[in-house]
């Protein structure tokens, strides 16, 4: 079963990019953590620590921003039952741009509620060959065998 539909991932793009932008004009650590958890979350909170140790006059004003999920190249692996459910995205903050980040978004069953947990910028825009099913979602690779020990 896949982990969601290509257009509840494009969804959970898109709150991300509202929910971020109001947390990051006001360096709401609170709402942020809605979006972000893990090692992502740990950084922008460092970035708004810093921001708020410059002296106002200093601050550059945020400006607004967004993925671009209408382009957005989904890799939804099917799970198995007990699985965390998750998805990769390869982003770009332009419309009509090839992506220049790769994405993680794990879901908090918790709180349900996705959330991104990891982001890379990407050194090129060619993208790694990832196998898809016939109904376009990332096929699972299998384990190697375990050497003997």
């Amino acid at each position: 079963m896949p982990a969601l539909s290509a257009a509840q991932a494009r969804d959970v793009i898109t709150r991300y990019s509202e929910i971020n932008n109001e947390a990051n004009t006001d360096r709401d650590r609170r709402l942020l953590d809605t979006v972000e958890d893990g090692p992502l979350y740990a950084m922008s909170v460092s970035d708004y620590t810093e921001t708020e140790g410059l002296p106002a006059a200093d601050r550059k004003p945020y400006k607004p921003w967004s993925y671009d999920s209408a382009d957005a190249k989904l890799y939804i692996p099917r799970l198995g039952a007990g699985q965390n459910r998750w998805f990769a995205a390869a982003l770009s903050d332009q419309k009509g741009k090839a992506p220049s980040r790769l994405a993680v978004f794990a879901e908090r069953p918790q709180h349900k509620r996705w959330e991104m947990v990891s982001v890379v910028d990407l050194d090129s825009p060619d993208l790694p060959d990832i196998a898809l099913d016939h109904d376009g979602y990332a096929t699972a690779v299998t384990r190697p065998p375990t050497a003997a020990r």
